[in-house]
């Protein structure tokens, strides 16, 4: 790799500032869509978690194909910015529809909010893979592309806690309802467009990349052969991830609702307590960092995850118990969680042959917005199947019941099953 495509210095802060830009996209939806369906648009919880879901899940899809074009991109600009700059005209744009739109009241208005938050998805991948994907190509040090990595995730966390706490604090600050969505859209979406903006101009326009004549056809990119050929511990970490993510999801998608109905706050407080975890995020991504050095990701991701569950489960306590405190105990995992995996699998993807790096980044961001959206949408389910009532004023004691344990036992029972899964990978 030449100097000029090197990822270093400036240059390297000015293209992780995308992870900001990434944070709040994924963040905002996260903590607040479900609740805008269900009490603002008046939308039944089990509509309004497919509204969440179904998105989400065409990924499966879009994000592979995004990550193999990509690869097989030969241009001017590179192979990953005209990609990069599609996603960063496009997510704003939609982003901003999706929570602006003059929808109907109640179920109507589920097709065109499944619709416009299709668009900003799909929009999002064209930036999110591609981004994600040069780590694993910008250099064969594994100490370089952890440095990459980590100043990603820092970025992305910083994100995260802006859009937690912006979100909800916007929205309130200006009257809520329809408008205060409006105003908190424009405002989220001109953060975003800026940071955006900077990691197009900042990625390199060429790393080292074998000559157009050796890049395997894209076709043959997709055969099951192909896919599973040397990507074992890809596939088990992308598994184990989703798995984590579905848990995390559903932590934020019911804040909202557990903040009213158990810990007797207003719904804007959601943005304090969802701002107060991803700060601690923020703090301690470095001792994260300095820890994967120390004692290996796969350690550092295995004490994370148990320690998720642990604090999850702390929000099923039955008196009103001290918010902060526990959400700033979530916190500190769910830093180890993104810097851990995310380190194992640039690690993993650089070691899979052919120069796949975007096609198996495009599977692993597919996954991870299954995982979150899984997270929601099974929340959604869960308050349907308890009882709780859209937009109702108060709720039985029994959805509130159905409530408390979702946000609690769910994610603790997500992060066994990962750290299970993970063990028996580690053991092959």
């Amino acid at each position: 790799m030449t100097e000029r495509a090197a990822l270093t210095g400036p240059r390297l802060g000015f293209w992780a500032l995308g992870g900001f830009g990434t944070g709040v996209i994924n963040t905002v939806p996260a903590a607040l869509l479900l609740y805008f369906c269900t009490e603002i648009l008046a939308i039944s919880p089990g509509l309004a978690a497919l509204a969440v879901l179904l998105p989400k899940l065409s990924a499966i899809l879009w994000d592979p194909i995004v990550g193999g074009w990509s690869d097989n991109t030969r241009s001017r600009m590179g192979r990953r910015r005209p990609f990069i700059l599609a996603g960063t005209i496009g997510v704003p744009l939609f982003f901003i529809l999706l929570f602006s739109w003059p929808y109907p009241q109640g179920d109507a208005a589920f097709l065109p909010v499944m619709l416009f938050y299709l668009l900003m998805t799909s929009a999002y991948s064209l930036f999110a893979v591609p981004f994600v994907a040069v780590p694993a190509e910008a250099s064969p040090d594994p100490v370089v592309r952890e440095r990459i990595t980590g100043w990603r995730i820092g970025f992305a966390m910083i994100g995260v806690f802006f859009g937690a706490a912006a979100g909800p604090f916007i929205a309130e600050q200006v009257g809520g309802g329809r408008g205060g969505y409006v105003v908190m859209s424009i405002v989220i979406a001109a953060m975003c467009l800026f940071a955006l903006t900077s990691t197009f101009f900042a990625t390199p326009s060429h790393f080292v990349a074998p000559p157009s004549g050796d890049v395997a056809p894209a076709r043959a990119r997709f055969r099951a052969g192909a896919l599973i050929r040397g990507a074992g511990r890809f596939w088990m970490l992308t598994a184990v991830y989703i798995l984590q993510l579905i848990g995390i999801g559903a932590v934020t998608a019911l804040t909202p609702y557990w903040m009213v109905q158990l810990a007797g706050h207003s719904a804007g407080e959601t943005g304090t307590a969802l701002g107060a975890m991803f700060l601690a995020t923020i703090v301690t991504v470095p001792l994260w960092m300095r820890g994967i050095a120390r004692w290996g990701a796969n350690r550092a991701l295995i004490a994370a995850a148990a320690m998720f569950g642990g604090a999850a489960l702390l929000l099923s306590m039955p008196d009103r118990v001290p918010m902060l405190p526990i959400y700033v105990a979530l916190g500190v995992p769910f830093a180890g969680i993104q810097v851990a995996a995310f380190a194992l699998v640039a690690h993993a993807i650089h070691a899979i042959p052919d120069d796949r790096e975007g096609l198996f980044t495009g599977i692993w961001t597919a996954g991870e917005k299954s995982g979150l959206a899984l997270g929601a949408a099974l929340s959604g389910l869960g308050l349907q199947l308890g009882g709780f009532i859209s937009a109702a004023p108060t709720q039985s004691t029994e959805a509130v019941e159905t409530l408390r344990w979702l946000i609690a036992a769910g994610p603790l029972a997500c992060m066994v099953l990962s750290l299970a899964l993970l063990v028996l990978g580690n053991r092959k």
